[in-house]
């Protein structure tokens, strides 16, 4: 009939460990996720959604190289789409406003425009 197989309970020193670990990762994650934001709000909401989308390519770089998985055509064609994609969104974003190159915007006729406080 079946046996049971014991196993062994784990010690104090590897509660400890996975504890520790889980709690070092998890910090690690919360002060990544607060560094993330705070360079999205600095950032031009193009320079953002680029960032965003090639986070889909590391993923599938990390699942292929790191984790040993499953490479498809379909998944390394998107991912080249997905370069280039965010390549040529960032060689054509025009130059932010007052730059070299650019216009600064006028206040239409009839309307002050606005003073700074003194």
């Amino acid at each position: 009939h079946g046996e049971s197989a014991q196993v062994a309970a784990p010690s104090a020193l590897a509660k400890f460990s996975l504890v520790l670990t889980a709690g070092l990762v998890g910090g690690l994650l919360t002060c990544i996720g607060i560094l993330r934001n705070a360079g999205f709000m600095l950032a031009k909401s193009s320079t953002v959604t680029n960032v965003l989308y090639l986070e889909i390519v590391f993923a599938y770089l990390l699942d292929a190289f790191v984790m040993h998985g499953h490479i498809t055509v379909l998944g390394i064609a998107g991912s080249i789409t997905i370069i280039i994609g965010a390549a040529l969104a960032t060689w054509f974003d025009p130059p932010p406003m007052g730059s070299s190159g650019s216009k600064e915007v006028q206040a239409p006729p009839g309307i002050a425009p606005p003073t700074p406080p003194s």
